[in-house]
């Protein structure tokens, strides 16, 4: 007998009603406004450590997800197939909730505005499929987000494109080994490298030309970070995003890597397919962000 999902099997402790909100009139500064972290990616670049960092805080509140794939689901469902699917089957406290977002407009915008308080000023969403959006869905996401009195600061993390396809290839064995008996071995790994490494979900994750383009063309300067995996967990650059976000971030976690991969050894020819795969990428990035040509020496 098939078993029948029930719509909604989660009730959050807000309501559903439009409430009153906190709208800020356009006029006021926007320094005055509770800050919304939307952190885009990119995957396997130390976003989950941002979000751990950030959780830490008295002064900020994520709510109850690191990852709300409201935008990317509603906008790019082609994109992202599998969660896509997961979400919609599943009856878990935080899919259901992902479902209530994205089946109720507006209530995305008012379960961020019911965490803010007198002693929380910011909260934010960090979703590394959010990547996947071109310029006219984030241009959508800020007018959303700013119609709600917030102000919006964007966060994109890049890491070298052949490591960052490779971290993710282990990442996606360590989850599957909880499946199966065995981890790969280093030389089944490197085998399958050249599917992950050129399949769509990939190269959507990793030409960050296409982010950082639309990104730049929905918000305002001032208002977008763009950091590099391999230096952002230096004190320097984390007193820098610190600074950009108005959180005190931990200085003393710069060690603390969250969500690793488990050691491995990619080999010198997918090492050379993949530089090639994403050129145009390394081309981009060395000429918009010229530290990277430093940063990225691919393992």
């Amino acid at each position: 007998m098939t078993r029948r999902r029930t719509a909604q099997t989660y009730t959050p402790n807000y309501p559903l009603e439009k409430t009153t909100t906190m709208h800020i009139p356009t006029s006021q500064s926007t320094t005055t406004r509770p800050t919304f972290i939307l952190g885009v990616g990119a995957q396997k670049a130390g976003t989950t450590w941002l979000y751990q960092n950030l959780q830490s805080d008295p002064h900020v509140n994520m709510g109850c997800l690191k990852e709300y794939h409201v935008w990317d689901t509603k906008f790019r469902p082609q994109a992202s197939p599998a969660m896509v699917k997961h979400i919609e089957s599943s009856d878990t406290p935080p899919n259901t909730l992902r479902r209530l977002f994205i089946q109720n407009e507006g209530l995305y915008e008012r379960y961020f505005e019911s965490l803010i308080s007198d002693n929380i000023r910011t909260t934010g969403d960090i979703t590394p499929n959010y990547c996947h959006l071109d310029t006219e869905h984030f241009k959508s996401v800020r007018q959303c987000l700013m119609g709600a009195g917030f102000r919006v600061k964007v966060v994109f993390l890049m890491r070298d494109p052949v490591n960052r396809c490779w971290s993710s290839l282990r990442m996606k064995d360590r989850n599957e080994n909880k499946k199966k008996w065995r981890p790969l071995k280093n030389r089944e790994l490197n085998c399958q490298f050249p599917h992950i490494a050129s399949s769509a979900d990939c190269k959507q994750r990793t030409m960050y030309e296409h982010t950082v383009t639309a990104i730049r063309a929905s918000f305002n300067s001032k208002d977008i970070y763009f950091g590099f995996f391999e230096s952002m967990f230096e004190p320097v650059n984390i007193q820098k995003l610190s600074n950009f976000l108005g959180v005190k971030l931990d200085i003393s976690a710069s060690n603390q890597k969250e969500n690793t991969s488990p050691p491995a050894k990619i080999n010198e020819d997918n090492i050379t397919l993949c530089k090639s795969l994403y050129r145009n990428t390394y081309e981009f990035c060395f000429d918009q962000f010229p530290e990277s040509r430093s940063l990225w020496r691919s393992l």
